[in-house]
């Protein structure tokens, strides 16, 4: 009896301790422990598109997620992800669906559910199907034929944004995570001119989703076509609105492992024309090995794991020091995109998908995987309002401070020099300070040789006593920290 009253203390004793941790914290202390945590989560500057491997190729069915790549979303430290449509004519196929108020949500239900709950995710909208002419030419356009199928669309997005919202009010059973950002269409400008008829698209699903959930977020379909698109679509489109039917603007940007600025340089663009928006970039990637295709590829088209990897870090970086508040890397975790065989998209992935010429096996991962998971270590919690260019042109360097997290305080500098010879610059606050530089790619030749335990070289620690960078030409960007 002795022994029972005795454990039964001992449980009420563990159970008032942890009471007390929490509850008898300040309210300012728990509030700040709560802000925190759901902070790194909402604000992480980091998004992959997709953020898991397809069961069957793009094409051949909508894609659904294969269990395989939840294990690398979750080791990167991933906390958001974009990859299904949600397309008005598959849920209500025909007009006999639309009169009587019919929706089949087996399809999204099926994908959606299988979200994990820690990945924040953006979810695409689609009101008419990408249609192509026999030249392969899109050949759509956004106009609905009358206001009758204007409201019917528009009650389709009420009832997908309350499905889909997380409020416990007609949620599809097994939601884990909710839907709270909504994109309309993808990369409308490079489908068709009617800018006019995308207005009106943009008007009503915006209207649609904020009557239904008025704290999700609307995101403009993904500019596409770069300075043209902003200027030709785009701008036209958001002004003939006659008010701000989104809350962010969303662009995508690819290149080579040379032309990471341009995909900053058009954020710089973007703000110009609309100065008060926020800015994300939702597609972004280089790729390693030979792509074929397109044809006729430029004799350097091929990249290095390494080249991939020093770019990966690139296409973040400044894109972010441009105002540029989230980058999602795309065509993916895992390689493979669909459509001819060894294009652009297919080996712009962090592990191989087992195809291809330069293909090491399905399932390894490149050097760019090991170099992603560092990069959104170093910068998770980092304030992106308050990013400091310290220089440009040449040498680059910039300064980020973080802003919660097991960081906070600790601010990080990023540099890397494009040079053909090394260069230096001065940090004063680094003066006499001990300090850590580490290198952002592996010190490996490929991801298949990588020593798990030993990724990155560095100096270690040592004390600048000038506060004198030392930056290696090559291009691979370094990581400088004050050591605690």
């Amino acid at each position: 009896m002795k022994k029972k009253i005795l454990f039964i203390i001992i449980i009420l004793a563990v159970i008032l301790t942890s009471f007390y941790f929490f509850m008898g914290r300040p309210e300012s202390e728990k509030e700040t422990l709560l802000f925190e945590k759901d902070d790194i989560s909402k604000n992480s500057p980091f998004g992959m598109l997709p953020f898991f491997s397809f069961k069957e190729p793009i094409g051949e069915k909508s894609p659904a997620p294969d269990q395989f790549d939840f294990g690398p979303t979750k080791d990167l430290g991933l906390k958001w992800g974009r990859a299904h449509y949600l397309i008005w004519p598959v849920v209500q196929p025909t007009k006999r669906e639309v009169d009587q108020g019919v929706f089949d949500w087996s399809e999204s239900d099926g994908i959606l559910t299988a979200y994990p709950a820690d990945v924040e995710n953006i979810q695409n909208l689609v009101a008419f199907p990408a249609r192509k002419n026999e030249m392969g030419e899109y050949v759509e356009n956004f106009s609905f034929p009358n206001q009758e199928a204007e409201e019917a669309y528009k009650k389709f997005v009420q009832k997908a944004a309350e499905r889909y919202d997380g409020d416990g009010n007609d949620d599809a059973p097994g939601l884990k995570s909710p839907v709270k950002y909504w994109q309309i269409d993808n990369e409308p400008d490079l489908k068709t001119n009617d800018w006019a008829g995308y207005s009106k698209l943009l008007n009503l699903s915006y209207e649609g989703i904020k009557s239904a959930c008025p704290d999700c977020k609307v995101l403009i379909g993904g500019l596409g076509g770069e300075t043209k698109g902003l200027m030709t679509f785009f701008t036209p489109a958001i002004e003939k609105s006659g008010g701000r039917y989104f809350d962010i603007f969303d662009y995508h940007c690819y290149g080579n492992k040379r032309e990471w600025k341009k995909c900053g340089d058009l954020a710089g663009e973007i703000k110009r024309t609309f100065p008060d928006v926020e800015i994300w970039m939702s597609e972004t990637g280089t790729w390693s090995g030979a792509p074929s295709y397109p044809p006729d590829p430029p004799p350097d088209s091929e990249q290095s794991e390494k080249d991939q990897s020093a770019a990966l870090v690139k296409y973040h970086i400044y894109p972010f020091s441009q105002g540029v508040k989230k980058v999602f890397w795309a065509w993916g975790i895992i390689e493979g995109f669909g459509g001819p065989e060894n294009n652009i998209f297919d080996n712009t992935g962090l592990i191989y998908d087992g195809l291809g010429p330069k293909d090491l096996g399905r399932g390894v991962k490149k050097l760019s995987y090991y170099t992603y998971r560092n990069l959104i270590k170093e910068l998770e919690g980092a304030d992106l309002d308050n990013v400091e260019t310290l220089k440009e042109g040449g040498l680059y360097a910039y300064k980020f401070d973080r802003a919660y997290g097991e960081d906070k305080g600790r601010p990080v500098w990023i540099l890397w020099n494009e040079e053909s010879s090394g260069k230096n610059i001065v940090i004063n606050e680094l003066a006499g300070k001990d300090i850590r530089i580490t290198e952002s790619v592996p010190k490996y030749a490929t991801g298949k040789e990588a020593n798990k335990e030993d990724l990155f070289a560095g100096t270690g620690l040592r004390v600048s006593t000038d506060g004198r960078i030392d930056v290696p030409s090559g291009g691979v960007p370094i990581f400088v920290e004050i050591s605690e």
